[in-house]
């Protein structure tokens, strides 16, 4: 059968010469309309835009007389001036727009005004002047309108509490709109819904007026009711979670004071029944049932819900059965299993789960594998099997990352997204581990480079490649560049027999050895399982990283093995060249080394006897590629801000800061062009930072510049120069100077700085009496010293951390007009002692201190001191120090500690209570005779539109103390980390 284009063979009009002729008469019709109606319209069109046109009423015209007389007219007095064709709109209304009188010469322009005057009311949809003779011979002038339907007037009966200009806005109707009856019945249904949304539930609107076609006024019916405020949430039944709790998950709000806020919307109730059932269901209690009820007062401006709980059963795990793996063993997987036989049921620890078998075969670059927990109901009340159903998957490789910077004029450099991918261990060659690969998205956002805004956050696209023939083996990039990847190569699998009877061996086996299992030194003998297909898995983790080929790359045969050796062939690549990645070369090896046993090798055959062989290849199965795409929106990284702050240490501090996140030194200006749109000195990733703090106590000056990847790489390198000056009670101190620093990021815990430091320092206005120490330092003196440092930190949040530890030790030297070593080292420990089974109501234990230690030459204002809120309340800042003829001197050795616990008092955890108790001692010489302790009580208050870091509100008590401490009994901070 053939397709082709069908042709219409029927008869008809179209088909025969009667059929064309009829065609061709319609045309004419057509045309004949066109050129008639067009140039009218087009005239009405000009009126109602305000051009002029002079020949609207020539002789000719479309305004010329119907009787063909209109020689002279413009020179007589007009008998009458009348309007035709108003239906709904009055004469008299109409006449206010026209100037044009009876007993008056009527002129051109006159006419031409009228009309357009008519024409911008929007009250009609033509306007045609028309001139006539009565009987007599007088002249007339008509009107003649087509009637433009528009909404003559609007009224709203019965509003009171709510303004008329809110309801116009809201329905858009007013004099002089158009007029249509729907939808004047749907502004009504709008009225009535805006209502309801400013908390008006009983509120009612009805369309009085304005339903038919002939009407023009517009009358809507309004019974506002009263406004009803939310006051309050009650639960009955509940016994399990604190009312304080469930609040928190409800939609609805209550008024503050009764008065602010709380809105009744009652869509807002099956949303809080749906999301209390959720958080029940969460927490095991699969059977709850939840119904919500409005209490009313009297006049009904007021509600109270009310929930009526019955919590049911809590479930308790029975059994957890996983199903599905081969790579892993039950035990492997089941090691840090929070959801156990014999927990109750706990959404959050099921998750933790989840994650935690994901990671597993995240490290195994099996990023695709997926882990379904399927909780299984038995008829034993109460009580549930729960069942991870594993897909494996492969493992995959990175393969070339590809950045998208979006935005108008986007000046990032893309290097910038790859510095910080290739920190996590996200580069190309590298195992696709989704651990690393969230890691790397969390330091993007934590960049200040890019939008983290919903609709504009960060977004990595996996797209995956599988080999074409499933024994691909694949490269390895240790960077990008553009360089074509490597060429096949032999290789030769290992894999146990499906059916045969199977033993551990110390090693891999030898060529014609007996059927064993693939093992490494030092597993333990254990039956292997029995994978889906029917071949035996031993499932044993490797001593390496990397799993053992157990694919189908080998025969039986009677006496040992048939090995099949195919060739790999090149890795796919999605194009010829390959972006440059930190500037690194190709490693045109395998992801494992090449290996002389598997290889072609000059020494022989290898696997003769005598020789042992590798160990196996790293992959059970042959990886696929997946390549990265991030996705970003380039952020507005520069800041001008002015603000004022106090503190009990520092007193009243004003600030003005310039500052650009992503700076780009190397990138002057061309053109003007290039200051014009924003292209100079940006789009580098370094921080430039212009920032002056005036203060009564206190002032600092300071301008620096930091590149955390310097020339793209993992060292950091920063450049400061400062002004600082302060008041202290005995003296006046003021620096100037420069600091030079260079960091490396070992790994996303550990880091290191070098800093170099060297600044004039003046010291004017001692305290009479004179110690020496401070006499010695009046006047201006010039330090310089280099400080190596090592970091430590595992805090799960830099705010109100939980987990975790933050530990840093340093060594620093100084050299020139002054010359001591000093030391110092800090560490703390944060503990989550209890919380609510939904993670939340964290009770925080931290403890930790500082130790310090530094030499006899060093000078009064490098000294030690304690005091304040962040060193050691209860006292003063600087309160504790070594006292010499009333002077505080500092002292040469520090050892401070503090043990604080952190209750939330609500449930929404931005209120919470603290008691601490801090101790140690600021000394001459290592030793503890003037062992200080103090004890207190405070509050973090977080305020959500001021951001995460909380106001501190510190009361504390010195019990130990010496008779020249100076205590104080309270402090305060924005900011809590100590």
């Amino acid at each position: 059968m053939k397709s082709g284009v069908s042709r219409d063979t029927r008869s008809g009009p179209g088909a025969s010469p009667a059929g064309w002729m009829l065609r061709a008469v319609v045309a004419a019709l057509f045309v004949t309309a066109v050129a008639v109606v067009l140039p009218a319209w087009f005239d009405d069109w000009r009126l109602v835009r305000g051009e002029t046109a002079p020949d609207l009423l020539a002789p000719g015209g479309p305004g010329r007389a119907i009787r063909g007389e209109t020689a002279g007219i413009y020179d007589e007095e007009l008998a009458d001036v009348q309007v035709e064709g108003n239906v709904t709109i009055p004469r008299t209304a109409i006449a206010k727009y026209v100037k044009t009188r009876p007993g008056r010469p009527v002129s051109r322009k006159e006419v031409q005004e009228d009309v357009r005057s008519l024409y911008g009311t929007r009250w009609f949809f033509s306007v045609e002047p028309i001139f006539e003779r009565t009987a007599d011979g007088g002249a007339v002038l008509k009107f003649r309108v087509l009637e433009r339907p528009v909404v003559r007037t609007v009224e709203f009966r019965g509003a009171t509490e709510r303004k008329k200009k809110h309801l116009i806005a809201e329905t858009g109707l007013k004099t002089g709109s158009p007029f249509d009856p729907s939808a004047n019945l749907e502004a009504a249904r709008r009225i009535e819904s805006w209502y309801h949304g400013k908390g008006h539930v009983f509120a009612r609107c009805e369309l009085v007026t304005g339903g038919e076609k002939e009407d023009r006024d517009v009358v809507f019916e309004i019974e506002e009711g009263p406004e009803v405020k939310v006051t309050g949430a009650k639960f009955k039944g509940n016994s399990f979670v604190s009312d304080g709790v469930l609040k928190t998950k409800l939609q609805t709000k209550i008024a503050l004071l009764w008065l602010i806020g709380g809105h009744y919307d009652p869509a807002t109730i099956p949303n809080d029944v749906t999301v209390l059932k959720q958080y029940y269901h969460g927490l095991g209690f699969f059977d709850v049932t939840i119904e919500a009820k409005e209490d009313f007062n009297d006049s009904k401006s007021r509600v109270t819900i009310v929930y009526h709980i019955d919590e049911g059963v809590r479930y308790k795990v029975r059994n957890v059965e996983l199903v599905g793996h081969h790579v892993y063993s039950r035990e492997e997987l089941a090691r840090d299993m929070k959801l156990t036989p014999g927990r109750y049921f706990n959404e959050r620890e099921l998750a933790h789960d989840v994650e935690h078998i994901k990671g597993l075969y995240g490290e195994l670059g099996r990023i695709f594998a997926r882990v379904e927990a399927v909780p299984r109901f038995l008829e034993e009340p109460g009580t549930a099997d729960l069942v991870y159903n594993i897909d494996e998957d492969r493992p995959y490789l990175i393969g070339p990352i590809n950045v998208r910077i979006e935005g108008p004029n986007a000046h990032t450099r893309r290097q910038e997204m790859l510095n910080i991918a290739l920190r996590y261990g996200v580069a190309p060659g590298e195992l696709a581990n989704p651990h690393n690969i969230e890691r790397m998205k969390q330091g993007i956002r934590g960049s200040m480079l890019v939008e983290r805004t919903p609709g504009k956050d960060v977004q990595i696209v996996l797209k995956p490649e599988l080999p074409d023939d499933g024994i691909r083996t694949a490269a390895a990039f240790r960077g990008q560049n553009h360089s074509e990847p490597p060429g096949p190569r032999s290789r030769t699998w290992y894999v146990p027999p499906a059916g045969r009877d199977v033993e551990r061996a110390a090693t891999p086996p030898m060529h014609g050895a007996p059927l064993g299992t693939l093992g490494h030194p030092g597993d333990s003998p254990r039956e292997p399982e029995a994978a889906a297909d029917g071949r035996a898995h031993d499932g044993r983790r490797s001593v390496e990283r990397y799993r053992a080929p157990y694919d189908d790359f080998l025969e039986a045969e009677d006496d040992g093995y048939a090995l099949v050796e195919p060739v790999a062939p090149r890795l796919p690549a999605r194009s010829s060249a390959f972006p440059v990645f930190r500037a690194q070369n190709y490693d045109r090896g395998q992801v494992d080394p090449g290996n002389p046993i598997y290889d072609v090798s000059p020494q022989g055959d290898p696997l003769a006897p005598g020789r042992r062989e590798p160990p196996p290849s790293p992959f059970l199965q042959q990886p696929g590629i997946v390549y990265p795409d991030v996705i970003v929106h380039e952020a507005q990284t520069g800041r001008f801000m002015i603000g004022a702050g106090v503190n009990s240490d520092a007193g009243v501090v004003g600030s003005i800061v310039l500052e650009e996140n992503n700076f780009d030194i190397f990138r002057p200006p061309l053109s003007v062009s290039d200051i014009t749109n924003g292209m100079a000195w940006r789009g580098g990733g370094q921080r430039f930072r212009i920032e002056a703090m005036p203060g009564n106590e206190v002032s600092r000056y300071l301008v620096s510049w930091t590149d955390p990847y310097f020339l793209d790489t993992d060292f950091s390198f920063g450049l400061s120069g400062f002004y600082f000056n302060r008041f202290y009670p005995d003296w006046d101190e003021t620096r100037g100077g420069g600091l030079i620093k260079v960091g490396k990021q070992f790994d996303h815990a550990l880091s290191g700085t070098i800093g170099l430091r060297l600044e004039s320092i003046d010291i004017s206005r001692p305290r009479v009496p004179t110690p020496p120490i401070l006499a010695d330092a009046v006047g201006s003196s010039f330090l310089s010293t280099i400080r190596f440092a090592l970091q430590h930190d595992t805090r799960d949040s830099a705010f109100l951390p939980g987990r975790g530890h933050f530990a840093e030790i340093g060594y620093e030297q100084a050299f020139g007009d002054f010359d001591y070593p000093r030391f110092d080292a800090e560490y703390r420990q944060y503990f989550t002692v209890h919380s609510r089974p939904d993670g939340q109501g964290r009770h925080i234990l931290t403890a930790g201190g500082n130790l310090g230690w530094t030499g006899d030459d060093t000078p009064i204002f490098e000294r030690f001191y304690a005091g304040g809120f962040q060193t050691f309340r209860g006292f003063a800042f600087r309160g504790v120090s070594p006292v010499d003829t009333g002077v505080r001197t500092g002292g040469e050795w520090l050892a401070l500690g503090s043990v604080e616990y952190m209750v939330p008092v609500t449930a929404d955890e931005n209120l919470q209570v603290v008691a601490f108790t801090d101790f140690g001692t600021v000394e001459n010489d290592v030793s503890f005779d003037n062992f200080r302790l103090s004890v207190g009580a405070g509050l973090r208050l977080t305020v959500p539109a001021m951001g995460p870091v909380p106001l501190a509100f510190d009361f504390g008590v010195p019990i130990l103390k010496e008779p020249f401490d100076d205590d104080r009994l309270f402090s305060f901070f924005v900011g809590f980390t100590r």
